[in-house]
């Protein structure tokens, strides 16, 4: 006889999926500690919060999007606060106006070629 009973199936998705919520949490973890956090003891930091390959692709990522910083040794040396922010040039220098016209007609310039 037949069941007639639908199954559930589950949607697939891919192991090292990982969300913006797991990401603040491993930022906010490793801001916690006072000292330098070695890579090899992510896995006990994290221990039932994270599975290993969901700690490796938030760590590529991070250190990809050069919000992390990991020395030769291991060891997770900088991270990025969300406060820092990119300075342009224009923002950055203080230049007379004049200045400011001598660049821009010389990128009026270029772009006539």
């Amino acid at each position: 006889m037949r069941n007639n009973r639908k199954v559930k199936r589950l949607k697939k998705t891919p192991a090292n999926e990982f969300s913006q919520e797991e990401v603040e949490l491993f930022l906010s973890t490793i801001k916690q500690s006072n000292e330098y956090i070695k890579i090899r003891d992510l896995k006990k930091i994290f221990r039932n919060k994270l599975d290993l390959l969901k700690i490796n692709s938030i760590l590529k990522y991070l250190e990809r999007s050069k919000i992390i910083e990991i020395d030769l040794d291991g060891n997770i040396i900088w991270i990025k606060n969300n406060t820092d922010r990119q300075l342009t040039f224009w923002e950055k220098a203080s230049t007379t106006s004049d200045c400011k016209g001598l660049f821009n007609k010389k990128i009026l310039d270029q772009n006539q070629f």
